[in-house]
């Protein structure tokens, strides 16, 4: 049966708006998590941290995603992403309240624990979102924006962070932040199905003739572990560049940590433009396979050659300008894939959304913590050496997986 847009969500001109929402609370998310990598030394010498503690709670947001990214994929297939979106404000509101009292380690780590339930909510539901408001023409644009803004939130750490007079101040700021978005969220907010879309139409959108699935019918699916495992190839090296990007090129390029943090912000730059711009460009093309590959393998390179043959300040630039715009633009793609996937579709990219961001979670704490910081230590040349071979291999996933203008 050929394919009908007879869904009124796609023609509406509020898509726009939850399009932009969203890509404020994405923001939102990786300004929270990435708070504390330009107050790293301050951090350690105020909890007594080592290396691998710090990182743990650098990456315990991702933790957190392991055991509620399932649930919170169910939740916006039953409840519906608005709901689902009010419930983790409220979460995330209590994690920062946490993070500002804490004393120790072990509370620090569960108020960002905690605090992480929003990064959960926004890979679980980003498939489905997209899918529900946007046609298959453009889907390009929404994954690239919501790749885009993850790296804003990372870029307003790097280049304000710097300049305030300490943690303390970044962690307060943050839980004000969730606040405001939550209210926003909640006069604005809107599911699809309020739109007037009948369900008709919305199962015209996908595949007319699409069974209903289990759980178990979707865990069964290959595509849905390589594309699993594409997301635990970029969550480990976007954590663990995130984490250590600013210090290593203050090591490495022996500057302070604030113009360090400013050299850093070129890579967050670079990947909002990049991941913007490569998604919407490569869901152009008739065969997709060949620009994810290349654009990995691009970043990877350019990961290794900026922390292992230079110190120069200008070649760290030049190499975070081609890491950020290729690397970077791998998450929107990855995220979006799900949904695009004929025998998933929107009825079910909330589940198959939370089954990736689950293993995606996952791996973005238990890789940068146990793995990478452990083989590492403050090496960051070797440092850098396994993320590029991290980025090699996720350039070969993405060389298994189908291409994606032939899943709709």
């Amino acid at each position: 049966m050929s394919e009908v847009n007879v869904n009124p969500n796609h023609s509406s001109k509020y898509r726009w708006f939850i399009l932009i929402m969203f890509l404020l609370v994405g923001a939102l998310t990786g300004y929270l998590q990435m708070q504390p990598s330009m107050f790293a030394g301050e951090m350690m010498s105020a909890y007594n941290l080592s290396t691998v503690q710090f990182t743990t709670v650098m990456t315990a947001t991702m933790l957190l995603g392991l055991f509620v990214s399932f649930i919170i994929g169910a939740m916006a297939d039953k409840l519906g992403v608005k709901k689902t979106m009010c419930i983790g404000f409220i979460i995330t509101a209590i994690g920062c309240l946490i993070r500002i009292f804490s004393s120790t380690y072990m509370v620090l780590f569960i108020g960002t624990f905690i605090m992480g339930f929003m990064s959960s909510v926004v890979s679980a539901t980003q498939g489905k979102i997209g899918a529900s408001w946007f046609s298959p023409k453009e889907i390009g644009i929404f994954m690239g924006a919501c790749a885009a803004t993850g790296n804003l939130g990372t870029f307003a750490v790097y280049a304000t962070s710097g300049f305030l007079p300490s943690l303390q101040y970044c962690f307060v700021l943050g839980l004000v932040l969730v606040a405001i978005f939550a209210v926003i969220w909640f006069i604005f907010g809107r599911d699809a199905k309020e739109t007037s879309m009948t369900e008709a139409a919305h199962t015209a959108e996908v595949k007319p003739d699409a069974p209903k699935l289990k759980t178990i019918d979707i865990l069964k699916m290959p595509k849905i572990w390589l594309v699993a495992l594409a997301s635990v190839c970029y969550m480990s090296v976007a954590m663990s560049n995130g984490s250590y990007m600013p210090t290593a090129t203050s090591v490495i390029a022996d500057v302070d940590i604030a113009q360090a943090g400013i050299v850093s912000s070129v890579y967050t730059i670079a990947a909002t433009i990049g991941a913007f711009l490569i998604p919407t460009f490569i869901m152009r093309q008739k065969n997709t396979k060949p620009f994810c590959v290349v654009s990995s393998l691009l970043g990877g390179v350019a990961f290794f050659a900026a922390f292992n043959l230079t110190n120069s300040i200008p070649a760290i630039i030049g190499c975070n300008i081609v890491s950020g715009f290729c690397f970077a633009s791998m998450i929107g793609l990855i995220l979006g894939i799900p949904a695009l996937l004929p025998e998933i579709g929107v009825a079910h990219a909330g589940t198959a959304g939370g089954i990736v961001a689950t293993i995606m979670m996952a791996s973005g704490f238990v890789v940068p913590s146990f793995v990478v910081s452990n083989i590492a230590g403050d090496n960051y040349g070797l440092m850098y050496t396994i993320i590029a071979i991290m980025c090699v291999l996720m350039g070969l996933v993405f060389a298994l997986l189908p291409n994606i203008k032939q899943t709709k």
